[in-house]
């Protein structure tokens, strides 16, 4: 009897043992599945935008010319400096840029290639967004706290990490936040990056739609950022969680696979 009930714990372990292994992989295909899903949409997304763009930038380009045009004509004319026809012209000029920046943004994120991982440092990575961000974080007053642990430099495409961090910060800055802390650490098998703002934070309904594409709360805003950080964190096979508390703030983890640098022969 001893043996039986022995034999028929075995049995009971190995059946729950299967149906672990059936509900992980079940759990594994969905997300395959709804990251293809996302893929493909990301995908069409981009094709609708480059379209977008070419016909919108055309007429741009006639108004820019115009615009100068008639810049020319107001001085020819020696139209005085506080006439309304120099008002009015800013304001075009203005629209004109901002539409110009507002398509090529659009392109760049249509645009976007594989990822080429190299072996880059992640720390400097960030420090290269942050500067590139520099005149926009003060004009914002946003003050900005780096907190690098040392990690070894890790295998990732360094422009595309770039794009994924300044999508998260101008996220931050865009919802208000006036000091943002950025961590680097390693946790496991596992690097990651580390983004917190002490902005107004999102309601359980924005969270999960917060990495969708086209969903934003700003009136300017594409809506794009944290999709395609979440395609490119994906693509180098990693994950993006983002936390959130209305009146508090929000985090965002990026948290990208660990690759052990190879010793030098």
């Amino acid at each position: 009897i001893a043996a039986l009930a022995a034999a028929f714990n075995k049995m009971v372990v190995a059946l729950q043992l299967r149906d672990q292994r059936l509900i992980e992989r079940g759990e594994e295909q969905k997300r395959s599945a709804a990251r293809l899903a996302r893929s493909e949409r990301l995908a069409l997304v981009g094709q609708m935008l480059a379209r977008i763009t070419h016909e919108v930038r055309n007429p741009l380009n006639a108004l820019s010319l115009n615009a100068e045009l008639l810049s020319d004509e107001l001085t020819l004319l020696k139209a005085p400096p506080d006439h309304i026809s120099w008002e009015l012209l800013a304001i075009v000029s203005r629209e004109i840029e901002r539409l110009n920046n507002v398509t090529t943004h659009y392109l760049q994120l249509a645009r976007r290639e594989p990822a080429t991982p190299t072996r880059r440092s992640i720390s400097a990575i960030i420090q290269e967004s942050v500067k590139l961000l520099a005149a926009e974080l003060k004009g914002a007053k946003v003050e900005v706290v780096q907190q690098f642990a040392e990690v070894e430099p890790q295998l990732v495409d360094p422009d595309q990490l770039r794009q994924a961090l300044i999508n998260v910060i101008k996220t931050a800055v865009g919802a208000g936040a006036a000091e943002l802390t950025i961590g680097l650490q390693r946790s496991g098998d596992c690097v990651e990056i580390l983004v917190r703002d002490d902005g107004p934070g999102m309601s359980s309904e924005q969270l999960d739609q917060a990495t969708n594409p086209f969903f934003t709360t700003k009136v300017d805003g594409t809506g794009l950022g944290l999709a395609i950080t979440k395609e490119i964190i994906e693509d180098h096979e990693g994950s993006l969680i983002i936390t959130s508390e209305p009146g508090v703030g929000t985090s965002i983890t990026m948290s990208l696979p660990y690759s052990e640098p190879k010793p030098m022969c």
